[in-house]
C-alpha cells in the first residue's frame, strides 16, 4: 500500500487521485497535465511492483467471436457476468472446498454467505492495480503487441499457477 501511495505522489502529485489506466494513457481527466516522463516513470514502477511482491492474479478473457458462434448475443448473459461468473466460481468454490491457511473448509462453508464488492472510488489499492491488468491480458490473448510502457511482464510473472505449473489452467483462463 505505502509503495502505491509514494508511487502517486512521485508520478501524480497526489497520493489520494485515483488510479484509471486509460485515464493516465490519455492524459486525461485527472491526468492532463503528466508528462510523458512521469507516464513512463509511473508504469515503470508500476511492473516493478508486480514484479517484486506477493501477488497472485486470476483472470479470464473471452473470444467474443467464438462465443458468438455458440450463443446468440441476444440470448446470452452479459459477457462481464460471464467472466466474473468462472473467476469467482473457482475461487470461491476453492475457499469452500480447502478452507485457508488457518480455518477449515467446514468453517467456511458454514459462515460464507455472499461476496460483496468495493467500487473504486473508495480509494482502494488493491482494486486501482486491478485496473491496469485487463487490458494487458486481453491484448496477450488476442496476440496482439503490449502498448507503450507495458507492465505485462510484471502481471505475467504473478499469475497464479496452481502450484503445478498450469498459468493457462488456474491464472489466466482464455475461452475459446
Amino acid at each position: 500500500r505505502l509503495e502505491v501511495v509514494k508511487l502517486k505522489k512521485e508520478c501524480f502529485g497526489d497520493e489520494n487521485i485515483i488510479l484509471h489506466e486509460i485515464d493516465i494513457r490519455k492524459k486525461q481527466g485527472s491526468y492532463k497535465a503528466i508528462t510523458k516522463d512521469n507516464q513512463e516513470m509511473f508504469f515503470t514502477e508500476l511492473e516493478k511492483l508486480f514484479k517484486e511482491n506477493e501477488i497472485k492474479i486470476l483472470a479470464v478473457s473471452i473470444n467474443l467471436d467464438e462465443l458468438d458462434k455458440l450463443y446468440d448475443a441476444d440470448e446470452r448473459n452479459d459477457i462481464y457476468y460471464i467472466a466474473l461468473q468462472l473467476l469467482m466460481q473457482n475461487l470461491f468454490r476453492m475457499l469452500k472446498a480447502t478452507g485457508t491457511l488457518f480455518m477449515k473448509r467446514e468453517v467456511l462453508q458454514d459462515r460464507l454467505g455472499a461476496i460483496s464488492f468495493p467500487i473504486k472510488g473508495d480509494n482502494i489499492i488493491g482494486l486501482q492495480l486491478a485496473d491496469f491488468i485487463p487490458n494487458v491480458l486481453a491484448r496477450k490473448a488476442l496476440g496482439k503487441n503490449q502498448k507503450t510502457f507495458s507492465i505485462y511482464n510484471g502481471i505475467e510473472k504473478k499469475l497464479y499457477d496452481g502450484k503445478i505449473n498450469r498459468k493457462d489452467k488456474f491464472g489466466f483462463k482464455i475461452i475459446s
